[in-house]
């Protein structure tokens, strides 16, 4: 199994010396000792895929938001083309702190 780490800064791996910019996505085994080192400086955070059950899901993957990390660019829900009132206020909904948690 594996985990995918979103890099929130810019991270030097040490499994390969190389430098990695903040939003490059590393894939490591599950158990990974760097993983965890990198999430636990607060370098990186698992990304979080686009839950099943969220509104307007298929028209934000085809707009290649795949994350949940991704959408934080987004001012309004309904820049992504195929989501209107309707579905942007089912998103505000489906956000709230009770849903979330």
């Amino acid at each position: 199994m594996t985990s995918t780490i979103l890099l929130i800064k810019p991270y030097r791996l040490k499994s390969s010396g190389v430098l990695k910019k903040a939003g490059t996505e590393v894939i490591f085994a599950r158990d990974s000792e760097e993983a965890r080192q990198i999430i636990e400086s607060g370098a990186g955070q698992l990304k979080r895929s686009l839950p099943a059950d969220l509104p307007g899901r298929e028209h934000l993957l085809k707009a290649g938001f795949d994350s949940i990390q991704s959408l934080a660019v987004l001012e309004e829900w309904t820049q992504v083309k195929g989501i209107g009132p309707k579905t942007a206020a089912a998103l505000d909904d489906y956000f709230q702190p009770q849903h979330t948690e």
